[in-house]
């Protein structure tokens, strides 16, 4: 993966500090609800009919759902190239990779899986939405504030 521009290497200060990546619309240019939610569909248009019954017990329950039914294939998703290079980087330096995002656990699996550079996944798991305040107050608990 080559590109054209690069974006700021590491120091010595920040290997020790966890660099938190956001799935969708950063690490990946699309939506991978949406890219599940088409594969879903595309395999049993009926469960169109399930999506506002799974959305009334949650957004974390409607993502999980349509995980269970989408065969995503994570090599197949539009990655941003350059900010996945700058990530091979940086993990090659040694720092830690974590995925953080509001996706379901299952989809981010399959991507940390595919991608071999993360070291910890924090993602939404059927009961559990972790977008916004959510999550950066998961990752506070987990990291420390001002610690990722």
């Amino acid at each position: 993966m080559s590109s054209t521009r690069s974006l700021s290497v590491n120091t010595d200060s920040k290997l020790t500090t966890p660099l938190c990546v956001d799935l969708d619309g950063t690490l990946v240019k699309t939506d991978t609800l949406l890219e599940s939610l088409f594969l879903a569909l595309k395999a049993n248009p009926l469960i169109i009919f399930l999506l506002p019954l799974w959305l009334l017990r949650g957004k974390a329950y409607l993502k999980q759902q349509i995980a269970q039914r989408a065969a995503l294939d994570a090599a197949s998703l539009p990655y941003n190239l350059e900010f996945l290079q700058f990530l091979i980087d940086e993990y090659r330096s040694g720092r830690v990779l974590v995925l953080a995002t509001a996706a379901d656990i299952r989809i981010a699996q399959r991507v940390a899986d595919y991608l071999g550079i993360f070291s910890d996944i924090v993602a939404s798991d059927g009961v559990n939405y972790l977008s916004g305040d959510r999550k950066g107050k998961l990752l506070c608990e987990k990291f420390g504030a001002k610690q990722f």
